[in-house]
């Protein structure tokens, strides 16, 4: 694994988590964000010790209490995109 890659890897992972929180609260469920901080950070460590030493370990093994918490990030906007490939056409 490049090491260069963690950092980016981390901060997509981060980022996915704000919006799960963020979710979660437009869902009105808003008793779940310390569990989602603790289990984003053990998924990280999960990931980083696979990608490093290329072990799968019990994912339990990386679970932690004193996590730095996960906040809502506001979720962008989104509109859908039919896009055309050229896998998509008919082949003779």
């Amino acid at each position: 694994m490049n090491e260069d890659l963690i950092p980016a890897i981390i901060a997509y992972e981060g980022e996915a988590a704000c919006y799960a929180v963020a979710l979660f609260h437009e869902a009105g469920i808003t008793d779940v964000d310390e569990w989602l901080s603790r289990y984003t950070a053990c998924d990280q460590a999960y990931l980083l010790h696979y990608y490093r030493v290329g072990e799968k370990r019990n994912f339990c093994t990386f679970w932690r209490e004193d996590v730095p918490r996960v906040w809502p990030k506001a979720i962008p906007p989104f509109t859908p995109t039919k896009r055309v490939f050229r896998m998509d056409g008919i082949v003779i």
